[in-house]
């Protein structure tokens, strides 16, 4: 599931972008937000935004946040479980100028989704993950877009993984 959710009625333009854009599969406002707006549409999700964000937590889902990254940071807290297990979230201010992934940066492909999205809204994704600024291969997840996957002994797959990267056998 790809859902954006905005915290305030600033967003609702920028949510409905998103979805028309099908950077999202379904929308969803709190019931605050949701309480000053006209002519909503019926598939609308609306809640509270832990409701919303609980009921949407998935592996491998997509979970964009309009608000602060503060906001995001105190609703997700108690959701988060392990780096493969949730979702990517990425927290976009009200007028599309920066897309900032916050959890699943490349693990579950936050990093990517806000370079995409930032495009397309004419921001700037904010990426702030060590592989991400250094332009190196994120150690954790290499090889999997080829079908590779990660077993044995962690730290034998590290070593494996540093020696390949350092051009060694």
């Amino acid at each position: 599931m790809k859902l954006a959710l905005g915290l305030s009625c600033g967003s609702w333009h920028l949510l409905q972008q998103l979805k028309s854009c099908q950077h999202v599969d379904q929308i969803a406002l709190t019931r605050g937000a949701a309480s000053s707006l006209e002519d909503l549409p019926k598939d609308l999700l609306i809640g509270t935004a832990s409701e919303i964000l609980s009921a949407n937590w998935e592996s491998g889902g997509l979970l964009l946040i309009i608000g602060s990254v503060g906001a995001a940071t105190r609703l997700i807290s108690s959701l988060i479980e392990a780096k493969e297990k949730d979702p990517a979230v990425l927290v976009i201010d009200s007028f599309g100028n920066y897309v900032v992934p916050l959890l699943g940066g490349h693990k579950s492909g936050a990093e990517d989704f806000a370079i995409e999205i930032s495009r397309d809204l004419g921001g700037k994704a904010v990426i702030t993950g060590d592989s991400f600024t250094q332009g190196r291969l994120a150690i954790d997840s290499f090889g999997e877009a080829w079908g590779w996957l990660r077993s044995g002994n962690k730290d034998e797959w590290n070593q494996l993984m540093f020696a390949q990267a350092r051009g060694e056998e």
